[in-house]
């Protein structure tokens, strides 16, 4: 299934300037209402939409120690992007069947306060790696928030998958969708990856991003 993603407006709350200012973790009524419902299960929701220069997902579920995205940023390539009591990044490179690690996570951004200097800090690391998020012990319990730069990813669409680690059962992962191919396996969602696993980015939810015109 091809997922619209709603162009957000220069009077969005996040959208054109302080983008980075106003990600504590909170998922407000009037940030909901600036995305689209992607996908819900019984225990969790996930939001999406994008300008011309950002893509935002908002996940709404249990208590979290770790949420990690699965994104497609490349014809063969793929990027996990983890939050948890810090923020972490890897990629990995298609390989045949499967995709190979590139290097280890870059453990980074265990800031958890709103003041100026955390918030230069999220907005060094949005700079530095094209992407950030809030860390688990910010904002209320299951409420998180990514910010992608639309120059992690080609055209206009997006391929991604999503693995959550609940508090109530480590031992389980949440897939999202069911289907998500290496994405929440408990390996690679608590940060201790294999060196490859078998990706399908094809059979993941796909997203169309806004034109930004």
């Amino acid at each position: 299934m091809l997922l619209l993603v709603t162009m957000v407006t220069a009077g969005s709350s996040w959208g054109q300037t302080g983008v980075v200012a106003s990600m504590d973790g909170e998922l407000t009524t009037a940030e909901i209402s600036e995305m689209d419902l992607v996908a819900e299960g019984d225990t969790y929701r996930l939001y999406a939409a994008s300008d011309q220069e950002y893509l935002r997902i908002g996940i709404e579920s249990d208590s979290l120690y770790v949420a990690s995205l699965c994104l497609q940023t490349g014809a063969d390539h793929v990027s996990i992007l983890h939050a948890s009591a810090a923020l972490g990044s890897l990629g990995f490179a298609e390989n045949g069947d499967s995709y190979l690690k590139e290097g280890e996570f870059n453990w980074a951004m265990r800031e958890t306060s709103m003041d100026p200097e955390a918030i230069k800090a999220r907005e060094k690391y949005l700079a530095d790696f094209a992407w950030v998020a809030n860390t688990m012990e910010m904002g209320p319990a299951g409420q998180t928030e990514f910010l992608i730069s639309r120059k992690m990813v080609e055209g206009d669409k997006v391929f991604l998958a999503v693995g959550l680690m609940t508090t109530a059962d480590p031992s389980v992962i949440l897939a999202l969708p069911a289907e998500a191919n290496g994405c929440a396996t408990h390996s690679l969602v608590s940060g201790s990856p294999e060196d490859s696993y078998s990706f399908r980015p094809e059979q993941w939810m796909r997203i169309r991003l806004s034109s930004g015109e």
